[in-house]
């Protein structure tokens, strides 16, 4: 028999047609999970208000009649619900005490259960499920627990695969051993299904949010962080771990950092919304990182909750912007600053008024003739090596700019005349200090101040540019002699065209020369021609000038090339220009047989005439490579010989004449 408590029942019955009434009415129930818990709720204790009682006379017919019925109702709000009653007898004999009809969602009868295919439960429930739901029930059994869930896949009649989730009540004799269970099923088949999606989803995101390019984040209202994904950690160089919890500005390099550690978050989030904020960042190797930054509020239930930022490394692009930026007002060899650079930052320091201002303007000495003889390569490094001269004389506030091939340009603020002077020493002098490789450092400056709008730049520059001119012709002489030492160091060191061949020809040509009654100034020319006869040879390759045997035609056409290649060297040069052509003219022949251009005669100049046979004789006279060294006499000879062909005889003649007393 059982006791019914009817005041108990009354009440349940209420709050189940309650729950009924509003199972379909969201505003009741936040989600599904609370309807269930109030029907669980709701039914366990109808459950255990129902207990075996062997005194009927405790509770009077009319009251058992009317629990029945209230009880009944209760049961039929039950069968129309997602849930079925069950309890089971844990009897082989008969192991399913009792089934709510309703357990016609799975395609069973409550028949079924009691004698038919499904005698033994196990059968219900899917073959890869039992064994773990075996263990659960039986570890409840053995640990005396009286009330626990769990969930399980079923198999409907048609074999479709079904989940539940089963809450259940252990009831125990006198001794604690279980004698039945009895609960309630629910088919979670849907919200199973929702939840895989659910969490699939989740992944889906957390999978996107980890291995997304850019970077993300997000931060509390006090600025520590509460998340990143793998893209920051690796920028930042920190694990995930280390980094939560640090405040966001200890990552920013800033002049300020109080100020950023003291800002209203969410005030500059609100200002900055969806705003690109540029952010330079030091990482745990010290690298500093640029990254643009976009940050936005999260709220929770209306109230800002923490803000997410997404960000960009932008380091590489904001390198090739310098570099572009760098290159537009930069020389690309020297590194200094280019024209247009040099002409805004004059006009702006006009514009400002902020005289006085003076600016020097410096032409290099020698630097075609160095690109002629040596090649680009090393007149390039010569451009650098005065760029770092300037710098090196040069303020740290000066303007120094590379304005032409080989001009430059400085610009000193409020300096006048003295501090221009001062620094042109300084730089002349570092020039001097500077190993002459392949020749000597020089250049010619000039410079001029500019204390009010009275003149413009334009003249400005010019007054500077005629000063530059006017010492680079005053200082023409030693800039010659300069050069003229530094080629012939060269040649030196490259041929076996030795200094003493060169005094030994210049001595032998002066004196024929003066003989026939050169001026003083062709003298001059005779005496610079005769040293730097063969400087061309100094671009001729090392294979060939030092060849012990003959050349072959192809070599002897490069070889030939030599006079063409001093001619301009010394054409590079304005004040050494007529000796470029007497380099040109010196292996000309009398007989119009001689190169590079096949003169004949008076055609050839008489200073390359003189070169011709003073050469010819040291040649002769001294050992080479190749030949070995004639008798005086016997040079004499060959001259005489070849007089009318390779050379001019009046001038042979008067040789043999000078070199027989």
């Amino acid at each position: 028999m059982y006791k019914v408590d009817c005041n108990k029942i009354d009440a349940l019955v209420k709050e189940i047609q309650l729950i009924s009434k509003n199972r379909y009415n969201r505003k009741f129930f936040i989600n599904p999970e609370d309807e269930l818990k109030h029907l669980k709720e709701a039914l366990n204790q109808m459950l255990e208000s129902m207990v075996v009682y062997t005194n009927q006379s405790h509770a009077s017919l009319e009251q058992l009649r009317i629990s029945n019925k209230e009880l009944e109702k209760a049961y039929e709000i039950i069968e129309k619900s997602a849930v079925f009653v069950f309890e089971w007898t844990l009897t082989p004999e008969a192991p399913t005490k009792f089934v709510t009809n309703n357990i016609s969602r799975f395609g069973y009868t409550p028949e079924d259960f009691y004698n038919g295919e499904l005698k033994d439960y196990w059968d219900f429930v899917y073959e890869e499920d039992i064994e773990k739901t075996m263990l659960a029930v039986y570890n409840a059994r053995q640990q005396n627990i009286d009330e626990f869930n769990h969930t399980y896949r079923v198999v409907c009649k048609n074999k479709e695969i079904r989940w539940v989730e089963e809450w259940l009540i252990l009831e125990r004799d006198e001794s604690g051993t279980p004698i039945a269970e009895k609960g309630i099923l629910r088919d979670i088949t849907e919200q199973k299904k929702l939840a895989d999606k659910l969490k699939e989803s989740e992944e889906r995101y957390r999978n996107l949010y980890e291995n997304a390019a850019a970077i993300i984040f997000t931060y509390d209202l006090e600025g520590r962080l509460t998340s990143v994904n793998n893209v920051c950690s690796q920028i930042l160089c920190y694990p995930q771990e280390e980094i939560l919890g640090m405040h966001f500005a200890d990552f920013i390099i800033s002049n300020n950092k109080n100020h950023i550690y003291g800002l209203d978050i969410i005030t500059y989030t609100l200002q900055n919304f969806q705003k690109p904020i540029e952010l330079k960042v030091l990482n745990k190797k010290n690298q500093v990182i640029v990254l643009e930054t976009y940050i936005s509020l999260i709220y929770k239930d209306g109230a800002p909750y923490e803000i997410q930022g997404v960000a960009q490394d932008i380091t590489a692009r904001k390198k090739a912007e310098e570099k572009i930026i760098h290159m537009s007002y930069h020389d690309k060899l020297t590194g200094l600053y280019n024209r247009t650079y040099y002409d805004e930052r004059l006009k702006k320091l006009d514009n400002r008024g902020a005289y006085p201002y003076t600016i020097i303007i410096g032409d290099m000495n020698g630097l075609k003739l160095a690109n002629d003889a040596f090649g680009h390569k090393i007149g390039d490094d010569l451009l650098k090596k005065m760029a770092r001269i300037l710098v090196k004389a040069c303020r740290k506030d000066d303007i120094i700019a590379r304005i032409g091939g080989d001009e430059f340009s400085i610009i000193l603020p409020e300096t006048t005349e003295v501090g221009a002077k001062r620094i042109c020493d300084r730089i002349r002098k570092l020039c001097l200090q500077t190993e002459a490789n392949p020749i000597q450092l020089s250049i010619a400056l000039g410079y001029s101040t500019k204390r009010s709008n009275k003149i413009t730049n334009e003249l400005l520059i010019k007054e500077a540019d005629d000063r530059m001119y006017k010492n680079k012709l005053n200082e023409s002489k030693s800039i010659r002699s300069s050069i003229i030492a530094s080629l012939q160091t060269t040649l030196d060191e490259k041929t076996m065209e030795t200094r003493e061949h060169a005094e030994r020809l210049k001595a032998l040509s002066l004196m024929l020369g003066k003989s026939i009654g050169l001026s003083d100034s062709q003298l001059d020319e005779l005496s610079l021609a005769s040293i730097m006869h063969d400087i061309g040879k100094i671009a001729i390759p090392d294979s060939i000038l030092s060849k012990s045997g003959k050349l072959t035609e192809k070599e002897w056409e490069v070889m030939k090339k030599h006079t063409e290649i001093g001619y301009h060297i010394m054409m590079s040069s304005a004040n050494m220009r007529s000796i470029g052509e007497y380099i040109l003219a010196h292996h000309e022949r009398w007989d119009g047989k001689g190169y590079p251009r096949g003169l004949k005669g008076e055609e050839i100049p008489i200073i390359s005439r003189i070169i011709t046979i003073t050469d010819a004789y040291d040649v002769m006279t001294h050992p080479r490579s190749y030949s070995p060294a004639k008798s005086h006499a016997e040079a004499l000879e060959e001259i005489r010989r070849c007089a009318g062909t390779q050379f001019d005889p009046l001038l042979a003649e008067r040789f043999i004449a000078l070199m027989m007393k």
